[in-house]
């Protein structure tokens, strides 16, 4: 189905009237939406009221290429990795039809593709650390301050207009909404295995839980698992018994799903794709479980969370990104052969 055709059929569904003008569809493009748009009158049907109406979109009838829109833009390097609702793929290989993540977290149909050809390639690098490549053509929308208005304005501008001001003026790229991954099927709480990815034991037969300072994390988790603690004579160290067997909870069990990280150390522990693909609740659990666990905030509302993996670093830093957070990292060199990763998390208001 064409993009015209799209429209069209959303209009068939009553959504959008206009008595005396001419219908207009919305493109999901701010630019062109509003470029031609136009204001009407109408009866408010509740109050009876007649109110001025902004019809906002492409006047029906109209016909319009579009090569990239606003936010996403256009001119990319073919290897860009970018995630879609079946993972993460490369530019080059999505085709029309398929979906990839707008702005907004939403799965977002592809109406077009269009090669560029060769191309300069500007690499960006963003306050927070984030990097990005694409062709001075791309469009990006960004807050910048109008002095007219006295407030911070959302626009668009391609990035060789970006470069050739940007000492004059400040511009800022909004963050991207929550990520809209459908929910899959998993077997462990997911605060549950947070916790455990952060201060778990997955070396022995048995699953155990180091902790010092957070007394009542073991029956947390007991509460969510139907499970017993069982303290060890070492005093900062759980086992737990399951209240179903009545056995200790062995890694292999407790892991069933998650096989690769059985027997894994510290430094090599990861976030398992099945948690990190998942719905924004479930992403949320097991980020918070690691937090719990491990993490600490200072008097500014920063949160840390420090690991020796670098697998569970881009780990972290992925899931906090998909969930529309800032995360920045820090390096620790405890010695010559460990590195510590501090990351740094912001929760945007």
């Amino acid at each position: 189905m064409s993009l015209l055709e799209e429209l069209e059929s959303v209009d068939k569904k009553g959504l959008f009237k206009s008595n005396d003008h001419t219908v207009s569809y919305p493109t999901g493009i701010t630019v062109l939406d509003y470029a031609n748009g136009y204001w009407s009158e109408a009866m408010d049907p509740k109050t009876g009221e007649i109110r001025n109406v902004a019809n906002i979109g492409v006047p029906a009838g109209s016909i319009i290429s579009v090569i990239g829109y606003s936010g996403c833009g256009k001119a990319v390097p073919n290897s860009t990795l970018i995630p879609t609702p079946k993972g993460y793929r490369k530019v080059g290989s999505l085709k029309e039809g398929e979906y990839l993540f707008d702005r907004h977290g939403r799965a977002t149909k592809i109406i077009g593709v269009y090669p560029q050809g060769e191309k300069d390639i500007y690499r960006i690098e963003f306050s927070d650390g984030r990097t990005a490549k694409c062709n001075d053509d791309h469009i990006w929308s960004v807050w910048e301050y109008d002095e007219e208005k006295k407030k911070e304005v959302l626009r668009s501008y391609p990035l060789k207009k970006i470069i050739s001001e940007f000492n004059n003026r400040e511009f800022m790229i909004p963050l991207n909404k929550c990520v809209d991954y459908q929910s899959v099927p998993i077997s462990i709480h997911p605060w549950v295995l947070g916790v455990f990815i952060a201060k778990g034991v997955f070396t022995g037969k048995y699953l155990e839980l180091s902790i010092k300072d957070i007394k009542d994390l073991p029956d947390l988790i007991c509460d969510k698992m139907n499970w017993d603690p069982v303290k060890l004579s070492k005093g900062t160290s759980y086992r737990f018994v399951s209240r179903d067997t009545n056995k200790l909870v062995e890694v292999s069990e407790f892991l069933k799903d998650c096989p690769d990280l059985i027997n894994v150390p510290d430094y090599q522990r990861f976030i398992p794709d099945n948690y990190l693909y998942n719905s924004a609740l479930n992403r949320k659990a097991i980020l918070g479980g690691m937090l719990d666990a491990s993490g600490s905030i200072d008097n500014n509302g920063k949160i840390s969370y420090s690991t020796t993996s670098k697998s569970l670093k881009m780990g972290i830093i992925e899931l906090a990104y998909s969930l529309g957070y800032i995360c920045q990292e820090r390096h620790d060199v405890r010695d010559k052969y460990i590195r510590e990763n501090k990351l740094i998390l912001l929760f945007p208001s």
